[in-house]
């Protein structure tokens, strides 16, 4: 696999984490960029800038958390930051492995994974 595949897999893979957080109402801090703000063209740009986040539409249900989207994420910051972040990140959350962790801390494990890797 070369990096290109391997960056854009990730790239994608948090911005579906980023968007179901968008949608649990877990907004993100100033100058992070959702996937909302940078289209799918512009983020292959080496260094985009950051653009203030929109709230979601208020009549949307909140999108469930599955441990699918819980594996993606850890899955990103191993690559992007080693295993010792992992270790670390499920150390936070008193798991062992990932499936260790409980499904009501989901959202606060994918949220955990954007801050790490921004």
């Amino acid at each position: 696999m070369s990096l290109e595949i391997a960056l854009a897999a990730n790239t994608e893979a948090l911005r579906e984490v980023a968007a179901l957080l968008l949608k649990l109402g877990a907004m993100p801090g100033p100058g992070v960029v959702t996937p909302t703000d940078v289209p799918a063209k512009a983020a292959k740009a080496p260094t985009p800038a950051p653009v203030p986040a929109e709230p979601p539409p208020a009549e949307e249900p909140p999108a469930e958390l599955t441990y699918a989207h819980v594996t993606r994420a850890l899955t990103s910051l191993m690559k992007g930051k080693g295993h010792a972040a992992v270790v670390a990140l499920l150390r936070e959350f008193k798991a062992e492995k990932g499936p260790d962790i409980k499904p009501e801390q989901y959202a606060a494990v994918c949220k955990r994974v954007t801050e790490m890797l921004t």
